[in-house]
């Protein structure tokens, strides 16, 4: 399997870190710079709003405090009554003088019911002679008294018209007098400090277009202004702008909004100009913050890798290249001295491999060990097999041989039947005829000498075979036994793996539990229970090879065990041919007497021919049973020879098996 860099251990607890450590810090960073950079915004936000809501209050109390100044003056029954009487130097000397007393005051202005103007102070051409703005009388004759900003020709004005009358605003107004103040520098100023930012107020109305502020280099945006006055003067209302302006190196927030005259219509904007020390500190604290903790961030997960990779990296390299030459068959390597020595679960993981493979060792040296003892019982075996192969052989042949001599016995012994049948037609052909016979019973005695000697050494034989087979038996016995041992140990290491597996399972829940902290641990065990499932399952192969060699040991255990009856049960047929043999012998050799005493006694022919016939007879009969036997035996030997035959054939496939398993054990030194 080709080892992918991208896939290594490390890349993983990197890529771990920078997702478990990094990003969430980096989130949490952002997160708390955008949260605190918008809460700074909408703080900025409110206070300019509140800023606002401010210096238009303080445009309200401008004009309430000119309303005051004018109802206070209009409320006065002189004044009503000079105004009825058209007392013009009445009104300059009491009313009029205002101007030069009340502060705050820059002109006043007294008019009858119809807009005509009887006294008015600094020339404001829109009260020379008469009220030009005609909705004032409308309003006043209306709705009573009002007050709010006015364009004039001198700029915008707070103006208060009120009714003349008495003191108790009971009898009939007999006039409308106008108090006014301009919004100039001096008011922006005094707005701007109260409200503590800057003020300052844009109109396009009247001779003084463009920007009224207070002392100082006022942020402002004249083209952005002229374009939301004119908005505001299309619309009737307008709408509010907020900018951040940045100038002389420091930042402000920006509100304009509209401002309405006293007939509802807009008559300028009023800008406010908040300086942003506090939040632009902030944003620029957070951002030092920001990269301090970036720069600590990359810091901890440096010292982080650099300790993964001293205590976790490195040793797993060096335990995967034991397991390497491991699995290339070098089961005499030595585990890594470094990780043995640890007391945990590496040195746990790295103690159990080594106990393992050092195990397995035992057992292929076992293995080949035991496979070379079978080979060498195996090939004693396949020679003691051929040997008894060979003389079953020349048994066989024998019997054959023997099988012909009793087939020409029985018909010699027929012969001699006939010829005694034939006693009465010549008693000279007794002596040629006994002559014949003394010959053929020589021959039969000969054969069957031969044959006893032949199934002599046949027992011999057979009883070599039969102890070279049981000594055969015991050796795959134990051959057998050793095989269980085998199994045994395969077992026991299918065992520790299981443990191995159990303990990294154990592992991975410790490092659920341990949450963020044990997530790297977790990714190790994981690769300790895979190591644990590749040795289960090399153990489980080693298991079905040696349950295979089993198979076929206890196969040719039985086998041999079944040969071991046959060669056991030939042998004792051959001792039974070799004492039909022998009574054969001993019944040739006595009629051979009988046939020598009838040579030389022929005269005594006549008088025993019945007795040479029923002894012919009984020949005759000793003849035919023995033949049987010879034919039985000769089955038996047929029997014999292919049973080792097939002993022959097992004992090869065998000998192939330890072979291979020899040649199994040999890959791993």
């Amino acid at each position: 399997m080709r080892f992918n860099p991208l896939s290594s251990v490390r890349t993983q607890l990197i890529l771990i870190i920078i997702v478990v450590l990094l990003a969430p810090i980096c989130g949490i960073g952002v997160y708390y710079f955008t949260t605190i950079s918008d809460r700074m915004t909408t703080l900025d936000d409110k206070a300019t709003q509140d800023a606002s809501t401010a210096a238009h209050g303080m445009l309200s109390i401008f004009a309430s405090h000119v309303m005051d100044v004018t109802v206070t003056n209009s409320r006065w029954e002189d004044f009503r009554t000079a105004i009825e009487n058209h007392d013009t130097d009445w009104i300059e000397g009491n009313v009029s003088i205002a101007v030069d007393v009340v502060p705050n005051i820059d002109f006043v202005v007294t008019a009858d019911n119809n807009g005509q103007v009887l006294t008015h102070s600094s020339g404001f051409q829109e009260f020379e002679s008469s009220i030009k703005d005609t909705g004032i009388i409308e309003y006043i004759s209306g709705k009573g008294d009002f007050t709010g900003l006015m364009p004039t020709s001198k700029g915008v004005a707070f103006i208060a018209a009120s009714k003349v009358t008495d003191e108790d605003n009971t009898k009939p107004s007999t006039g409308i007098l106008i108090f006014g103040r301009l919004l100039d520098p001096e008011a922006m100023s005094a707005i701007s400090d109260t409200v503590g930012v800057g003020v300052g107020f844009y109109s396009e109305l009247g001779t003084g277009k463009g920007w009224i502020e207070p002392a100082g280099n006022l942020p402002k945006e004249d083209q952005i202004a002229s374009s939301l006055y004119a908005q505001a003067l299309k619309d009737s209302a307008g709408s509010s702008h907020e900018n951040i302006i940045e100038q002389n190196g420091q930042s402000f927030s920006v509100l304009m909004t509209p401002v309405l005259g006293w007939s509802g219509k807009v008559v300028g904007l009023l800008s406010i100009a908040r300086e942003l020390n506090v939040s632009s500190q902030v944003s620029a604290e957070l951002s030092r913050l920001s990269l301090l903790a970036g720069v600590a961030a990359l810091m901890l997960i440096l010292l982080i890798a650099i300790i993964i990779e001293r205590r976790i990296i490195a040793p797993l390299k060096r335990i995967s290249i034991y397991m390497k030459h491991v699995a290339g068959g070098l089961l005499s390597t030595e585990a890594p001295a470094k990780e043995l020595r640890r007391k945990d679960e590496i040195g746990y993981i790295t103690g159990t491999l080594h106990t393992t493979v050092s195990s397995l060792h035992d057992i292929v040296r076992g293995i080949e060990a035991t496979s070379g003892q079978t080979a060498a019982a195996t090939s004693v075996l396949a020679g003691e097999t051929e040997t008894t192969k060979a003389g079953l052989e020349q048994i066989v042949q024998s019997m054959r041989s023997l099988s012909d001599g009793a087939e020409a016995q029985m018909q010699g012994t027929a012969s001699g039947a006939r010829a005694m049948s034939g006693i009465a037609a010549g008693i000279y052909q007794i002596h040629d005829r006994t002559y014949m016979v003394s010959q053929q019973t020589d021959a039969a005695s000969q054969h069957a000498e031969e044959g006893q000697a032949s199934i002599q050494r046949a027992v011999e034989q057979i009883g070599n075979a039969s102890h070279s087979v049981q000594q055969v038996v015991r050796q795959m016995d134990q051959l057998n036994q050793h095989s269980e041992e085998t199994m045994e140990i395969v077992e026991w290491i299918g065992k520790i793996a299981t443990q191995t597996n159990i303990l990294a399972l154990n592992a991975n829940i410790e490092a659920s539990r341990a949450g963020e902290h044990g997530k790297g641990f977790a990714v190790v065990a994981e690769e300790v229970r895979k190591l644990a499932q590749q040795s289960n399952e090399a153990a489980g192969r080693v298991y079905e090879r040696v349950s295979s060699i089993r198979e076929h040991i206890s196969m040719a255990v039985q086998r041999i065990h079944d040969g071991s009856l046959e060669v056991s049960e030939g042998s004792r047929l051959a001792q039974s041919a070799e004492l039909a043999f022998a009574r054969i012998t001993d019944s040739v050799t006595s009629m051979n007497n009988q046939l020598q005493e009838m040579s030389a006694a022929t005269e005594e022919i006549s008088a025993g021919s019945q007795e040479v016939s029923a002894m012919v007879e009984q020949t005759e009969t000793v003849s035919r049973h023995a033949a049987g036997q010879i034919k039985e035996v000769t089955g038996i030997a047929d029997s014999q020879f292919a049973s080792v035959s097939r002993i022959t054939s097992e004992m090869s496939k065998l000998n192939e098996q330890i072979r291979e398993l020899a040649e199994a054990a040999g890959r791993y030194r």
